[in-house]
């Protein structure tokens, strides 16, 4: 299910009525918005609860959160069973809310790396957007989510007035939302290049440092 597009909002941009199922219309959504979150590196977009995630140290003072935007840090214990209190801004520092790229700092010390490669850290965290705010939050994000999606849906919709069309749209996979283990979003497209590819690179982290996660 689209976290941040609705079917009300695709049918307010096409300005039109709807000819295909809902069940399809979700499924072009879903699609779309699922393009967003590879291209940015995320599987959710809406805030979530992180429960014991196992990371590697780095041998640096940063240590990057498979998830972002970081609201909460809850716990963070290391190998030895010691634990780094996160609400000490002597011991961790870290930004929160939709500046945050989920980098945690160490002060005097570092992200102890094992020889072996060995999980030694478990944090425990919220990241991902409020839903209260999301939609504000990404509001850029959703208007090249919906004109992906209303442009696929005319093209789709043009296919299948032309029988010919259609079987060639199959066979290329361009009907990509039918098919969902395809891209909607082509990024060989000039709308990916013009469009999409500036949009998704606001929302990309834009420091990424070493990770060493599972």
């Amino acid at each position: 299910m689209s976290e941040i597009v609705t079917r009300e909002d695709f049918k307010l941009a096409i300005g039109g009525t709807v000819a295909d199922p809902a069940e399809e219309l979700d499924l072009l959504l879903d699609r779309v918005e699922a393009d967003f979150k590879d291209d940015i590196g995320q599987d959710k977009l809406m805030r979530s609860t992180y429960t014991a995630e196992k990371y590697r140290g780095n041998g640096y003072r940063s240590l990057q959160l498979k998830r972002y935007p970081l609201q909460t840090v809850t716990s963070v214990t290391l190998a030895d069973e010691s634990a780094i209190n996160p609400a000490d801004p002597l011991q961790l520092e870290y930004l929160t809310g939709v500046q945050s790229d989920g980098i945690l700092y160490l002060h005097n010390r570092v992200w102890t790396k094992r020889s072996d490669k060995l999980f030694n850290i478990t944090i425990t965290y919220d990241a991902g957007y409020e839903p209260t705010t999301i939609k504000t939050d990404l509001q850029g994000a959703r208007a090249v989510i919906i004109a992906a999606a209303v442009l696929a849906y005319r093209e789709n919709q043009a296919a299948k007035r032309d029988t010919t069309k259609l079987s060639q749209a199959f066979m290329s996979g361009s009907i990509a939302y039918l098919q969902p283990s395809e891209r909607v979003v082509d990024p060989q497209s000039e709308f990916y290049r013009t469009h999409w590819r500036p949009v998704v690179a606001r929302h990309r982290r834009q420091s990424p440092i070493e990770v060493m996660t599972g």
